[in-house]
């Protein structure tokens, strides 16, 4: 019996999608860490405001 936080490694059946599948753990895994730990959803933010602040910067910088 596999515990709750171990990833399950299987092989797709044949005619599956093997990178939809492994999109969809991922982000069932990444909406786990947030819901488990609040600090890693502020240090998402924090990062994704400060790449969209380098966006406009660079925009009104004509780059």
């Amino acid at each position: 019996m596999r515990r709750s936080d171990e990833v399950c490694f299987r092989t797709a059946r044949p005619g599956k999608n093997v990178l939809k599948w492994l999109s969809k753990e991922a982000r069932s895994k990444f909406l786990k860490t947030l819901a488990e730990n609040k600090e890693h959803y502020t240090l998402c933010v924090e990062a994704a405001a400060y790449r969209m602040a380098q966006r406009f910067h660079m925009a009104a910088l004509g780059v």
